[in-house]
């Protein structure tokens, strides 16, 4: 990202800037070269003299430092709070779980907010399975059953669409429930995540992919694969039980 440029706006004085820079370091390497003082003292005296000089000559040149800004309000700018269950996660030595720390980021009055509502339409947004605005991130209640991170970024980014977007701010521990093949940023602004939680000493047991397949036939069993993954059970045993839900009818007819 560019953040500046250095312009010279008199370079008609490069050659006369030069010349003043070698001939006054001849000059002064000629005078302190007579001077009875000793060699180390004399090479600090010319340094110091040629920094001197090449300050001058770079005054010369009207050097002019330029930067760029975005429009106070001509561009919006989005916050992402992640508002499902495993913010409810306390880390190894942590008093407060994550939804705790990024609420309290979030709602208390921050001169970073202040300053981002200073140069952009700031819009809020909760997201689980689905995403939905918010106002001031008091309605965190981290309850949400999924973490749908690439849908929720699609949703914005539809949300959005050929609206100036300067970035996004995401606030997640990135435990996301989805495929990663989901995560799809194109035609996105730049995202910036702010991590929460550690993986280190967290024992975490999560279902990846569940396929089921089932014949034509009404006696033939039905198969289910699942893809278990888990982190601090190495050498322990993990028992998995597969529950029957009975399903209630939707509806009834006279």
């Amino acid at each position: 990202m560019l953040i500046g440029a250095l312009f010279i706006s008199a370079p008609g004085w490069l050659v006369p800037a030069l010349l003043l820079f070698a001939l006054g370091g001849i000059v002064s390497f000629l005078g302190y070269r007579k001077s009875p003082v000793s060699w180390g003292l004399k090479t600090m005296l010319l340094s110091l003299r040629l920094a001197g000089l090449a300050a001058i000559a770079f005054c010369l040149l009207e050097p002019m430092w330029t930067s760029t800004r975005p429009k106070a309000g001509a561009n919006y700018f989005a916050i992402l709070a992640d508002n499902s269950q495993s913010m409810q996660i306390h880390d190894a030595g942590q008093a407060r779980s994550r939804g705790e720390a990024v609420k309290t980021l979030l709602t208390a009055e921050a001169p970073w907010q202040s300053r981002l509502g200073d140069l952009f339409q700031v819009r809020k947004y909760l997201f689980d399975t689905t995403l939905q605005s918010t106002r001031d991130f008091s309605e965190l209640g981290f309850e949400g059953r999924a973490t749908s991170l690439g849908g929720s970024l699609k949703s914005l980014r539809e949300r959005f669409k050929g609206q100036p977007v300067a970035g996004i701010l995401l606030f997640s521990d990135v435990n996301a429930t989805e495929s990663e093949t989901s995560l799809d940023l194109t035609g996105l602004p730049p995202v910036f995540p702010v991590i929460s939680g550690r993986s280190e000493g967290l024992s975490d047991i999560s279902v990846r992919n569940v396929s089921v397949s089932q014949t034509a036939f009404e006696d033939a069993p039905v198969t289910i694969q699942a893809d278990i993954a888990s982190a601090g059970f190495k050498g322990k045993k993990i028992e998995a039980r597969l529950v029957e839900l009975a399903s209630r009818p939707t509806g009834t007819t006279n």
